[in-house]
């Protein structure tokens, strides 16, 4: 295996890692978490490098890149800086680590997105993510099969699953636009379906909207070229019978979980029913008009009420730097709809929504650590997007699409 892919594997499993720790796989005695772990993994193989290829060098941003990471930095930074405004320090301080960790994660993320080609940085972050999609998808499709009210993964919550599904799925969709192997094709319905199953329906909302911006972003602005072909080969015919019996088999689960989860458990008699995110998001408004410029400080919805976080990444960085944290998260938004536009005509496009779906998803479940994920897409679609680089990679497979 190459240093590069090492590396890449480390980083994204880095970012995807959450706050799983060792405790939850029965490792008696060693309560850490797994993100540390790789976190040092990952700066110990950057240090570390085992070719001539791989040593540091000086680093070229172009402006609009440099300017979204600065713009990203000063708000973590304030973020952290915020504590001296909080009530509650001890509250606080688990928020800064976490901040503190992003940060770490961005910086490793955008030196290694300066050094490697972006067609092998994304072709091998694809596979590693539609690899995870597939192992969370497999426990997920067989539980609702065996007649479970919706899919279960004991090693993740709903949130995170339901986003890796998403990744997972777009994924597949950008290798198909690659060598249009109708596998990849398969597994993006595959993927689609766990989401379904897993009846999140924050999950579920995202990524549809998601899906719908990017279709009217296309079809508005340029349309799709389809190449019509006028036989199917035999290799085509047996994945079409295979996934329509496949369909057969999920068809009532998929069914049974969209009609309870996402239909009856959101539209009751009583009206919509939200969880208990109505009381999240009046606490919430709350807080915002008592401090309305400065704010609690960080974690200050924890500080102040009785719950962790408001469920809502709009309101949680009004709580906790006030109007200025309104402020970056339209920013961040702006270039969310950037990416997509700048990347509408090339093989990345499908990828280039998911920092749009990171916000989407983020205004119904998540707190500000679960944003990490807008950044592991947006630092290096941004970069990639801006810069005149060959699209050469390791394995002699070119690319330019640019």
């Amino acid at each position: 295996m190459s240093y590069n892919k090492i590396l890449l594997y480390l980083l994204g499993l880095t970012f995807l890692s959450g706050s799983f720790t060792l405790g939850r796989l029965q490792v008696e005695g060693f309560n850490v978490e797994v993100k540390y772990i790789l976190l040092l993994l990952f700066i110990i193989t950057l240090f570390f490098p085992n070719n001539k290829e791989s040593s540091f060098k000086s680093i070229k941003f172009s402006k609009p890149f440099l300017s979204f990471l600065l713009i990203s930095l000063s708000y973590l930074y304030i973020s952290l800086l915020s504590i001296y405004n909080s009530n509650n320090i001890s509250i606080s301080i688990d928020k800064f680590v976490d901040i503190l960790f992003m940060i770490v994660l961005i910086g490793g993320l955008t030196y290694t997105v300066s050094r490697i080609k972006k067609e092998y940085f994304f072709w091998i972050i694809s596979g590693l993510m539609i690899f995870i999609g597939f192992v969370y998808s497999i426990p997920i499709y067989l539980s609702t099969l065996e007649g479970s009210a919706r899919g279960e993964f004991s090693l993740g919550g709903p949130n995170v699953t339901t986003r890796i599904l998403f990744f997972a799925s777009c994924c597949s969709v950008y290798r198909f636009s690659i060598n249009r192997n109708k596998i990849y094709f398969a597994l993006f319905i595959f993927f689609l379906g766990g989401i379904v199953l897993l009846g999140s329906r924050g999950g579920f909302v995202g990524a549809a909207l998601t899906l719908l911006t990017l279709w009217f972003v296309k079809y508005v602005f340029r349309k799709w070229k389809i190449k019509r072909k006028n036989s199917i080969s035999i290799k085509g015919f047996a994945i079409l019978a295979t996934a329509s019996f496949i369909l057969s088999l999920i068809y009532q689960p998929l069914k049974r979980v969209f009609q309870s989860r996402i239909i009856g458990d959101t539209f009751t008699s009583g009206g919509i029913y939200t969880a208990g995110r109505d009381m999240l998001y009046m606490e919430s408004l709350r807080m915002i008009k008592e401090k309305p410029f400065f704010g609690h400080g960080l974690n200050g919805f924890a500080s102040v009420s009785n719950f962790n976080y408001p469920h809502n990444l709009l309101l949680e960085m009004m709580i906790d730097i006030g109007i200025i944290g309104a402020l970056y998260f339209f920013i961040l938004l702006l270039y969310a709809f950037i990416v997509m536009f700048k990347l509408k005509n090339t093989s990345l496009f499908v990828l280039a929504g998911l920092p749009l779906y990171m916000i989407i998803v983020q205004m119904f479940s998540g707190g500000i650590y679960d944003f990490r994920y807008y950044f592991f897409w947006a630092v290096p679609l941004i970069y990639y997007g801006v810069s005149k680089q060959e699209g050469i990679i390791e394995n002699g497979y070119t690319e330019n699409i640019d």
